[in-house]
Order: structure tokens, then sequence, then C-alpha cells
């Protein structure tokens, strides 16, 4: 069990009766760390209705240390948000102080765009100074969106995720000009996302150009999605017609 499963950052020491020390009380934060058991939409319900029983002021989740998440959670981090819960992403990266720089893969858009702040300037090694600040924002008598914006002043965050358009790429030149971009794929017929990844221009994994998907938990040693690009004009036209293009940054 890790330190930020261990902590119970609402109460007090315990007295010889076992009730807490009452200057003690302080307002609830929650804190989940992400794990694979969370992919189980079952799992992660029990979790976060556990947490929602403490009338949290926030919730702060430990994610991956690319800042992904399962995507598994992303209806639980709305019902939080909705609730007026903000809800902070940490990545986990023991060997590092630095958070989430940059919202490219595609749980990271998904958790944010669902309305979760990944924070940039630090990451799960300063847990507990951000519930902390969350602590101190919430005595100061803010909640919600107010809660929310003190602590990206104070910790920073990458870009918000806004919804672009879905585009065609009917041609190579359409693909080329989002190299290094993230982008999300849907099915062009149903409209349905078949993936969120990386443009890159030539990758010896497919002989060519292509959209990757990296793994949430260790990023692109282990690509778990793809979609190649042809290099004939013509095939390029017709594989690319079964999809449309969201660009995410």
């Amino acid at each position: 069990m890790s330190k930020a499963d261990r902590m119970d950052n609402s109460k007090g020491r315990a007295q010889p009766g076992g009730r807490p020390e009452a200057a003690s009380q302080l307002p609830y934060v929650a804190v989940l760390t992400v794990n694979p058991a969370l992919a189980v939409p079952s799992d992660a319900r029990l979790n976060f209705d556990a947490h929602l029983r403490g009338n949290p002021k926030a919730l702060v989740l430990l994610a991956y240390a690319t800042g992904g998440t399962p995507e598994t959670l992303n209806p639980f981090i709305k019902e939080y948000i909705e609730k007026g819960i903000p809800v902070f992403l940490l990545s986990t990266n023991y060997a590092s102080d630095k958070g989430i720089q940059k919202v490219e893969y595609g749980p990271n858009v998904e958790a944010a765009r669902t309305g979760a702040i990944p924070l940039r300037d630090v990451n799960s090694n300063h847990v507990l100074e951000v519930v902390a600040a969350i602590q101190e924002a919430s005595r100061q008598g803010l909640a919600g969106d107010e809660l929310r914006d003190a602590i990206i002043v104070k910790f920073g965050t990458v870009a918000r995720m806004k919804e672009g358009p879905l585009e065609e790429w009917s041609t190579e030149e359409d693909s080329l000009k989002h190299i290094d971009k993230t982008v999300s794929v849907f099915n062009a017929k149903t409209g349905q996302k078949i993936l969120t990844g990386k443009v890159v221009g030539y990758t010896d994994l497919l002989g060519s150009g292509g959209i990757l998907q990296p793994d949430p938990e260790i990023g692109f040693d282990n690509v778990q999605a793809a979609i190649k690009f042809p290099q004939d004009p013509t095939e390029y036209a017709r594989e690319m017609a079964k999809y449309r293009f969201r660009v995410e940054n």
C-alpha cells in the first residue's frame, strides 16, 4: 500500500477514547492511486463511491508516469466534476519532480477533455503539498471552479483540451502537416472513436508514416494501436476515406 493510499487527510491523531483531535479536522481531499484494477468498471465504481462518501473537496488521481489513466475512469471523473468536485492528475514518476508537461497520449486527452486538470509543476512526489494547498484553499472558502483555479495558479497546468472539428485527410500532405501532433481518429461511417495517438513521419513498426497510440503506462515502448499511411497516393486516399481526424494539440 502506498503512502498516498494510507493517508487520511481529514482527521488528526486518535485520542485515548479513539476520537480524533478536534483541532485537526481538515477538509477532506480524496487521493486515489491509479492501477490496472481500476480498468474494471465495477472496481472503479467501488473506489470512487468510497471516496465520495467522505464529501471530498477535491480528488487527486495519482496517474501513471505518462499522466495517463484508464479510460474507464472518465465517467467517474465527469461525475465528480458535475458535483462540483475538482479532479487533479499527478504523474507518478519517483525519479523526477516534473509534472505533466504535455497532453498527448490518448487517455490524457480524454481525461483532460472530461475536465480533469493535469498539474504541470509537481508530480506524485509532492502529493502531500498538493493536498495541503487544496485544504488551505478550502478553508479560505474556495470550492468548485474557484478552488480548481487557485490550484492551477499555484502548480500550473498544460493547455486545456478544446474539441476541434473533424477533418478528412485525402492526400499525404494532409497527414504530413500534422507530424508530431496528437490526433483522435474516428470511423467515418459510425463516428465511433478508434484511437488517439501521435502522427509520425516514419516508423520501423509500420515501415511508413502513421498514427501510433502508446501504452498509457509506459508510453511508446508498447504501442497499443496504429494506423498506417499507405505510400501509394490512390491507396492512401482509399484507406484514409475510412476515417475522420481531429487534431488535439
